[in-house]
């Protein structure tokens, strides 16, 4: 099984191009939460955001409550000047807790 190496980074993520958190590596995959301006997605509501870590972005964030894994390949370069804000960690930290408690296999699509 491939080493789970801790990550830290907001990237683009191409297949939706929408921005992603991306908390761990898994061999040449990432596992992610994606961000989004919308409050409901397939059916599921995400949790507001404090601040939107987009520096440049005034506009309302949201983060999904359920973490994807993808290729490496499918993700933009890092983003630099985006941050959480301290009371968004702690709600990002809970929502990457309870998705390891229940962390599937990969699912990448080729």
């Amino acid at each position: 099984m491939a080493r789970k190496q801790p990550r830290d980074e907001f990237r683009k993520y191409k297949k939706s191009g929408h921005p992603a958190y991306i908390f761990e590596k898994v061999g040449d995959e990432f596992r992610f939460l994606g961000i989004t301006h919308s409050k409901i997605d397939k059916g599921t509501t995400n949790i507001e955001l404090e601040k939107n870590p987009d520096p440049e972005d005034n506009g309302t964030a949201y983060i999904k409550t359920k973490s994807e894994q993808d290729k490496q390949n499918r993700f933009g370069e890092a983003k630099k000047k985006w941050k959480f804000h301290p009371n968004d960690k702690k709600k990002v930290a809970k929502i990457i807790k309870s998705n390891k408690k229940r962390s599937a296999p990969s699912k990448s699509r080729k």
